[in-house]
């Protein structure tokens, strides 16, 4: 009898404990960062847009390995690099600020040396050069750039080629891209040639 009436009790906990859950209300994340409003009127990058010297958009998804830009760029060449606030994307189920990153779970970090940039945080926008399609691109944490968030950062390429965005994820002693699978959604970066 006493074992009846503790199974009821502790049953009755526990739908009290599941009807919490399911009343519990959530604000949803979109996945995909939409175009900001204060890009609604740039075009996206492409050649053209370099050679007039005009502000362009790119798209930068963050399970692509890296993410062309249609901009082929000089060496030394200075471009101002504008990310509008409130854009995220995803490692996984983790919420990660393009500019800022974030540090990493423990379990994340035993796998820290195997970051693209070791030095930058996890899933901190890079940005680099490819000389031709496919190369391995060492880049730049943008947030380590000159500049600010406020009037954006300066890039200037130590070699030609194409200019070239990527979330800073892991790549394994392979050399595959295995990590960048479980990454999702995408940001919207402002570009504009400077000379």
């Amino acid at each position: 009898m006493i074992a009846a009436l503790l199974r009821s009790v502790v049953l009755a906990l526990l739908a009290t404990g599941m009807a919490g859950c399911v009343a519990t209300k959530y604000d949803t994340i979109p996945y995909d960062t939409p175009r900001p409003a204060e890009l609604a009127e740039l075009s996206g990058c492409s050649d053209a847009a370099r050679n007039r010297n005009e502000p362009c958009v790119a798209l930068v998804r963050a399970s692509d390995w890296q993410t062309l830009t249609d901009i082929e760029v000089d060496a030394n060449q200075a471009w101002r690099i504008e990310l509008p606030k409130n854009q995220r994307w995803f490692d996984a189920s983790r919420i990660s600020s393009p500019l800022d990153g974030e540090p990493g779970s423990d379990q994340m970090n035993t796998a820290a040396d195997w970051k693209r940039m070791p030095g930058a945080p996890w899933f901190a926008l890079a940005v680099g050069v490819a000389a031709k399609a496919g190369d391995e691109v060492q880049g730049q944490a943008v947030r380590n750039l000159p500049g600010s968030r406020d009037v954006g950062f300066i890039f200037r390429p130590t070699r030609a080629g194409t200019l070239v965005f990527f979330p800073n994820d892991a790549i394994p002693p392979t050399g595959s891209h295995y990590f960048y699978g479980n990454n999702g959604g995408q940001i919207w970066v402002k570009l504009t040639r400077l000379q």
